[in-house]
């Protein structure tokens, strides 16, 4: 019986932790570098699947110059960003004003992008997270390997 439970125990705790591993954290390790090169497709926001769309990918590309564009969707947006020691922040969003038939991802992307506060790369530095404060994922990228970040 003793040993049953502590078996029990142990392949719960087993569980536990390895769930934990299953969301990237922060590692503070992120160069610049590994941002630029290419646009980010918008994947998840909120915990929300962003629905694919080829016609207008949401997207985010960044600069070497610390400037970052991209669309929400349906407008396109730029701003400024600083990544150092793996916190990340934007600034000076601005966004033109076309009105499209659904605005909801565009809407909460930019809703997201000011309470950013860093990232972490996964899947080989194909997956791009950002986080707020308190370490919750907000928004998820894929990077573009298709060209559609344009």
């Amino acid at each position: 019986m003793r040993r049953s439970v502590y078996l029990i125990f142990t392949f719960a705790a087993l569980a536990l932790l390895a769930a934990c591993q299953a969301v990237p954290k922060p590692d503070g390790g992120m160069p610049q570098s590994a941002l630029i090169g290419g646009g980010w497709l918008l994947t998840e926001i909120t915990g929300q699947t962003v629905a694919a769309n080829e016609q207008r990918p949401p997207f985010l590309a960044f600069g070497a110059d610390n400037r970052v564009s991209g669309s929400g969707g349906c407008n396109r947006l730029s701003g400024e960003y600083h990544l150092a020691s793996g916190q990340l922040h934007f600034s000076r969003l601005i966004s033109t004003r076309m009105a499209c038939l659904d605005m909801r991802t565009e809407t909460a992307l930019l809703a997201v992008l000011p309470t950013v506060s860093s990232c972490a790369l996964s899947e080989g530095g194909n997956i791009l997270i950002f986080y707020n404060s308190e370490n919750v994922p907000v928004a998820t990228f894929s990077r573009d390997q298709g060209g559609l970040a344009r």
